[in-house]
């Protein structure tokens, strides 16, 4: 719910909807598609052994080397998180409302102009 409420509170109120649905299906298609077809690349490329037809028809994979697909699994799965952290760090860096800090804060800081530094109050002990 906080991830639907954050990524709305930058649409007009008039495309929410439109919004919220262009994010189910982005999250669905990016996030539920290609996880198999890039597993089951990554296993057919390390398998063995075949399963042939008498016909020479390529069948199923019978036997794998399992160091490589414990190795490969494991450099995917880092390489992928670590593409989902930069997205997320990409993110929160150009958010609007953010940390204000990156090049999406730039542009809304306003400098102080003299008069906005003659108006400041004392710290409490007398000095500036």
């Amino acid at each position: 719910a906080v991830v639907s409420t954050q990524s709305t509170g930058v649409v007009a109120e008039s495309d929410r909807t439109t919004a919220q649905g262009l994010r189910s299906f982005a999250t669905k298609a990016l996030g539920t598609m290609p996880s198999p077809l890039l597993y089951g690349a990554v296993l057919d490329g390390l398998c063995t052994v075949w399963r042939e037809t008498k016909d020479g028809v390529v069948g199923n994979c019978w036997l794998y080397d399992v160091d490589g697909v414990v190795m490969a699994f494991t450099l995917l799965r880092m390489a992928l998180t670590t593409v989902s952290a930069l997205c997320y760090w990409w993110a929160w860096w150009w958010m609007p409302d953010g940390p204000n800090i990156g090049p999406a804060a730039k542009s809304t800081k306003q400098p102080l102009s003299d008069s906005d530094s003659e108006k400041k109050e004392p710290i409490a002990n007398g000095t500036e």
